[in-house]
C-alpha cells in the first residue's frame, strides 16, 4: 500500500486507521513493514492493531514479533491479540504476563483471557475474582477484570462475580452511588481521556470547561485539577455534580419580567446589570429593573453523565484531569 509505506506521522497514522476501518487485509504487508521499522514510533503499536482488526494472514507472525518487542505499547497490543491467534500454551503466557507484565501488559492480558477459548482462562480468571474478592487487586486493573468475567460462561467464574456485584451498591438503586464506578479511579489513557473531554459529544465537558486555552468557561478551568483535587472527587463531580461545586460557580435561574429566562453562572453585577454566562446562550446581559425571579439552581453539569459514557471513556477522562496539574499560563 504506497500510502502507508510513504506516508509518516499523522498521515501515517491516520491512513492507518482508515485501512483498519475498511479492513483492508491487502495492506498487511505494508502494516507488518511498520511494525517491524524501528523507528516509526508509535505507529508500530497501531499497524499491529490493525493487523488484528483486519484478520491478516500476517497476524501470528506480527503478534510473535510483538511479544518479543522492547516498547511496551507493542507487547501490550500483541497480548491483547493472543485470543485471536490461539498460540501454544495462550493462557499460560497470558498468567505469566499477568504476574509480572507491566500494567499496560496486565491489562491486555485480562482482556485476552475474556476472549480466549480456553477453559483454561477460567481457572485464572477465578483465581483472580478471589483475589478481587479479597481487596488484592490493584486498582488499575479490576476494570479490565470485570469485563473479562463478565464474557465468560463458566458458573465458577459467574458466581464470584456475583457475589463481587452484590457486595457493593446497586446504581438503579443509589443513582449518586460512587463505588459501583470504583474501577474507573486508576489505569485510564490520559490522551484518550483527552479525545473524550473534547470530543464526546454525550459529555460535553469542553462545553463549560477550558483545558489549554480551550474550551467553554461556564464551569471552572481544569488546567490544574489534578493539583487540587484527588480522583475520588473528579469521580464524584461526574456521578454526583450538586455535591460540591466550586466557588464562584453556582448556577442561577433567572427569569425576567417578560417571561423570558436565562440559566446560568453570574459573571459581573452592578445596580443597574447583571452579566450572566449560559452554556446554551453565551454573555447575556440584562437589566437589573427588568429581573422578575433569580433562584440559585443546581449545578450547571447535569446528573447522570456516567449512564451516557462507559466505564472505559470515564476512566481515561478521569486520568486526562488528574494530570493536569500546571495553571494555565496568562498572557
Amino acid at each position: 500500500n504506497p500510502i502507508l509505506s510513504n506516508s509518516e506521522g499523522l498521515v501515517r497514522n491516520e491512513a492507518i486507521t482508515t485501512v483498519s476501518k475498511l479492513k483492508l487485509k491487502s495492506a498487511s504487508p505494508a502494516l507488518l513493514a511498520i511494525l517491524k521499522d524501528e523507528k516509526a514510533g508509535s505507529a508500530r503499536a497501531a499497524a499491529l492493531r490493525a493487523l488484528g482488526e483486519i484478520d491478516s494472514p500476517e497476524l501470528a507472525d506480527a503478534v510473535a514479533y510483538g511479544n518479543t518487542a522492547k516498547d511496551t505499547a507493542i507487547r501490550s497490543a500483541a497480548t491483547r491479540l493472543a485470543a485471536k491467534v490461539k498460540p501454544s500454551g495462550a493462557t499460560g503466557k497470558l498468567e505469566a504476563t499477568l504476574a509480572k507484565g507491566s500494567v499496560n501488559e496486565q491489562q491486555s492480558a485480562l482482556v485476552a483471557l475474556g476472549e480466549l477459548k480456553d477453559a483454561a482462562a477460567d481457572k485464572v480468571l477465578a483465581a483472580w475474582l478471589d483475589k478481587l474478592l479479597a481487596e488484592n487487586v490493584s486498582a488499575a486493573l479490576k476494570l479490565e477484570l470485570l469485563e473479562a468475567a463478565a464474557k465468560r460462561s463458566d458458573d465458577a467464574v459467574k458466581s464470584r462475580l456475583a457475589k463481587f456485584n452484590e457486595s457493593r451498591p446497586d446504581p438503579r438503586q443509589n443513582f449518586f452511588a460512587l463505588e459501583p464506578y470504583a474501577e474507573t479511579l486508576e489505569g485510564g489513557n490520559a490522551a484518550r481521556g483527552k479525545k473524550v473531554f473534547f470530543e464526546n459529544v454525550a459529555l460535553s465537558c469542553a462545553r463549560c470547561h477550558v483545558v489549554g486555552g480551550q474550551g467553554g468557561e461556564v464551569g471552572p478551568a481544569l488546567d490544574d485539577i489534578g493539583a487540587k483535587v484527588d480522583r475520588d472527587y473528579l469521580l464524584e463531580s461526574i456521578v454526583n455534580p450538586n455535591a460540591t461545586i466550586a466557588k464562584g460557580y453556582d448556577f442561577f435561574l433567572i427569569t425576567l419580567k417578560n417571561g423570558q429566562g436565562y440559566a446560568g453562572i453570574i459573571k459581573s453585577e452592578t445596580d443597574k446589570e447583571v452579566v450572566i454566562n449560559s452554556p446554551e446562550d453565551g454573555i447575556v446581559t440584562v437589566k437589573t429593573a427588568d429581573i422578575k425571579e433569580r433562584i440559585k439552581g443546581p449545578s450547571g453539569m447535569p446528573p447522570g453523565l456516567q449512564l451516557v459514557a462507559t466505564k472505559n471513556e470515564l476512566r481515561d477522562l478521569i486520568e486526562f484531569l488528574a494530570q493536569q496539574k500546571k495553571p494555565a499560563t496568562k498572557e
